[in-house]
């Protein structure tokens, strides 16, 4: 029996080791092979014969980030869907949305531009009007994005100088409102941090940043009513501190004789002491 059972738990043992090598030589076929479901397969086959280490967890690094990469392409294969169907219905409006959303996923802007415009079964005046179309669109909108794109195109295909001059200065004008808008969350949030100090001097700097960027009023009103408070309370502060000093030198003063006019001398002797 005792032979039996150290026969068995050999040929287990023989089992595990080829069940092992084999997962190994599977992990390392599926490392770099760029297929998320070799490295499935072979992740599963480790995990199956109970090997681990570095090998298996350079494997599971790899299918996560090619798991990453194929949903980010599926992302901007629906996204560059969604720009064919809006150009087939002419849903303008629609069109700019899609063209965003594929840009947002990181579509390459040469098929953005080529669904957008139709290049594989349009003429070049076809396109050139939906160039011209798409940038008018854009330029009254707010996404700079958007209007890069279609102010490039529009340079590609001919559109009148006049309409691309009047995209540039649109996309001027967002850059500086986005700056102003930068700004003003920035002066905002300072100014709700330095609300929290007791140094009078922060907030006072915080007020003045936040008046230029255009902080609400309402919002710099109560900063200046705590600011006030914060003076008050430091000026009372000097003179509760003033106060303690005067104390302590007209104790010191005392001790010395040399106070408000008492000597610390002993007093004159009487008459009787004399005698």
């Amino acid at each position: 029996e005792k032979r039996k059972a150290a026969l068995e738990a050999e040929a287990q043992n023989l089992q595990l080791k080829r069940a092992r090598r084999e997962a190994l030589s599977a992990l390392e076929s599926a490392t770099g092979a760029g297929s998320v479901d070799m490295l499935d397969a072979a992740i599963g086959q480790a995990e199956r014969a109970g090997l681990e280490g570095e090998v298996v967890d350079e494997a599971r690094a790899e299918r996560e980030v090619l798991a990453a990469d194929f949903r980010k392409q599926q992302a901007r294969s629906v996204a560059l869907a969604a720009v064919r169907v809006a150009r087939q219905s002419m849903d303008i409006p629609g069109l700019l949305l899609a063209i965003r959303g594929a840009s947002e996923v990181g579509a390459n802007p040469d098929l953005i531009r080529r669904d957008a415009l139709g290049l594989r079964d349009s003429e070049p005046d076809q396109r050139r009007g939906m160039a011209a179309c798409l940038l008018r669109f854009a330029t009254e909108g707010s996404n700079v994005e958007v209007l890069d794109l279609t102010i490039s195109w529009a340079r590609i295909d001919a559109v009148d100088d006049e309409e691309v001059v009047a995209a540039c200065q649109r996309r001027a004008q967002l850059e500086d409102a986005g700056r102003q808008q930068k700004d003003l969350a920035e002066a905002a949030a300072g100014l709700s941090a330095a609300w929290r100090e007791t140094q009078p001097e922060v907030l006072e700097e915080a007020i003045e940043r936040a008046r230029a960027a255009g902080v609400s009023a309402e919002m710099v009103r109560l900063a200046e009513k705590r600011l006030s408070a914060l003076r008050k309370a430091a000026h009372r502060r000097g003179d509760d501190s003033g106060s303690a000093l005067g104390g302590e030198a007209a104790a010191s003063a005392d001790a010395a004789g040399c106070g408000s006019g008492t000597s610390a001398a002993a007093p004159p002797a009487t008459e009787e002491e004399i005698a």
